[in-house]
C-alpha cells in the first residue's frame, strides 16, 4: 500500500514540480489533493430527470440535419444497409490469419482520410515502413512488395510519388512503439483528439497490446484482453469517436465442420470483447477454405465476406467485398459487378455491325 501510495504521490509531484521546493509536504498534498479532486470533477456520478434529457434531446432529433455522429466507411453497401461506423463506438474486426484484417484497417483508414476524417492508427503488426506502403499500394494499386523491393515501372514510379504527396496532405497519425501499458495510449489518444481534432482511431491488433495482469500468483489472459477492450470502450465514449480495433478468433474455426464460418464465441481470449464492442465485424474468405463458388453459383475468387454480427445500434448481416487481383486493396461487390456487366456488354456489341 505504502508503495502504492509513494508511486502516486510522485505522479503528483512530477506533474506540479513547483511544490516540491515551494511547499511544505503537508501543504503540498493538501493542495495537489484539492487539485485532483477538481480535475476528476467531470468524472462524478451524476444523474438527470427524463425530463430534461426529453426538452434537451427531443428537438434536436426532428431537425433535418446531417448526423454528424455517423462515421462513414466510403464501402456503399455497408454505409447504406448499416449506417457506416458511428462516434462513440467500439467496433472489432476479426478474423483468422490470411483473411486480409490490416488491409482492411488500411483501406478504410485510406477511404476515411479521403472524406477529411482525421485519423490515428496505432499499428503493432507492421513497422511504419511497412505500414507506410500498404497506405500507397492502396492508393495508387501497385502491389506492395514492388514498392518495398524498388521494382517499379516509371509509371508505377510515378502514380506512388503522386499517392504519397497526396497521403501527405492528410491527417493521419501513425504509432508503431511497442505499448506496454494501456494507460500510454489512453493518454495519446486524449492528446490526438484534443490537439489534431481526431476522429477515428485503428488499433491492429488487441492481442499485441502487452498489459499483463497478474492475478494472485498466476497469469490470466482473459482479464488482460477484457480489461482492455473494457477501457477502449470506455475511451470510445468519453472522447466521443469511433475506435476500431483488429483482433484474431480462435483456432476452433479451422476444425469446424461445413463452410467454417466464425460465430461471436469464436473471439479470441475473453468473451468481454463481444460484451464491449458496439460492432462485431468478421472477415471470411470462401476460396480460402476451397469452396469455389457459392450457392448462386457465382465464382469465389478473391471474395471477403463482411459478417456484421453484432450491431448494438442497428441491424445485423453481411456484405459482400472484392479483394483487388494486385491485393491492394478492397471493392464493394455491387461495383465490381456493374463494371464487368459494362466490359461484357461493350464485348458483345462489338460483335455487331451497326450502321
Amino acid at each position: 500500500m505504502l508503495t502504492y501510495f509513494q508511486r502516486s504521490l510522485q505522479k503528483l509531484l512530477d506533474k506540479y514540480p513547483q511544490y516540491k521546493a515551494e511547499k511544505s509536504l503537508y501543504e503540498a498534498l493538501n493542495e495537489l489533493l484539492g487539485k485532483a479532486r477538481k480535475e476528476d470533477e467531470d468524472y462524478e456520478c451524476k444523474t438527470e430527470s427524463i425530463g430534461s434529457i426529453v426538452a434537451n434531446n427531443i428537438p434536436n432529433l426532428f431537425e433535418e440535419k446531417e448526423n454528424t455522429q455517423a462515421i462513414l466507411t466510403g464501402f456503399k453497401e455497408f454505409d447504406s444497409r448499416f449506417g457506416g461506423l458511428s462516434k462513440g463506438e467500439f467496433t472489432i474486426i476479426a478474423g483468422r490469419p490470411a483473411m486480409g484484417k490490416s488491409l482492411l484497417m488500411v483501406n478504410l483508414a485510406l477511404n476515411m482520410l479521403q472524406l477529411d476524417y482525421s485519423v490515428a492508427y496505432f499499428s503493432f503488426d507492421l513497422n511504419k515502413t511497412h505500414l507506410l506502403t500498404r497506405f500507397l499500394a492502396c492508393k495508387s494499386d501497385v502491389e506492395s512488395s514492388k514498392i518495398l523491393q524498388n521494382k517499379l515501372s516509371n509509371i508505377e514510379k510515378e502514380l506512388v510519388e503522386n499517392a504519397a504527396v497526396e497521403l501527405s496532405s492528410k491527417k493521419l497519425f501513425i504509432c508503431d512503439t511497442v505499448v506496454y501499458k494501456i494507460e500510454a495510449m489512453e493518454e495519446e489518444c486524449r492528446r490526438l483528439v484534443k490537439e489534431q481534432k481526431v476522429a477515428v482511431i485503428f488499433i491492429d491488433y488487441l492481442q499485441m497490446i502487452d498489459n499483463l495482469i497478474n492475478i494472485g500468483s498466476y497469469y490470466n489472459r482473459d482479464r488482460e484482453i477484457g480489461r482492455i477492450s473494457s477501457k477502449f470502450k470506455k475511451l470510445a465514449m468519453e472522447l466521443n469517436i469511433a475506435i476500431i480495433c483488429s483482433s484474431q478468433l480462435n483456432r476452433s474455426v479451422e476444425s469446424r465442420g461445413g463452410e467454417k464460418k466464425p460465430y461471436l464465441h469464436d473471439l479470441r481470449d475473453s468473451g468481454n470483447i463481444e460484451q464491449d464492442a458496439d460492432k462485431v465485424i468478421f472477415m471470411y474468405r470462401p476460396d480460402y477454405y476451397g469452396l469455389t463458388h457459392d450457392y448462386e453459383g457465382n465464382e469465389t475468387k478473391n471474395l471477403v465476406e463482411l459478417i456484421i454480427a453484432k450491431n448494438r445500434n442497428g441491424c445485423i448481416g453481411s456484405i459482400n467485398l472484392l479483394r483487388t487481383d494486385k491485393f491492394t486493396k478492397f471493392v464493394d461487390y455491387e461495383y465490381y459487378l456493374d463494371e464487368r456487366t459494362i466490359e461484357i456488354t461493350k464485348d458483345r456489341l462489338s460483335d455487331f455491325d451497326f450502321f
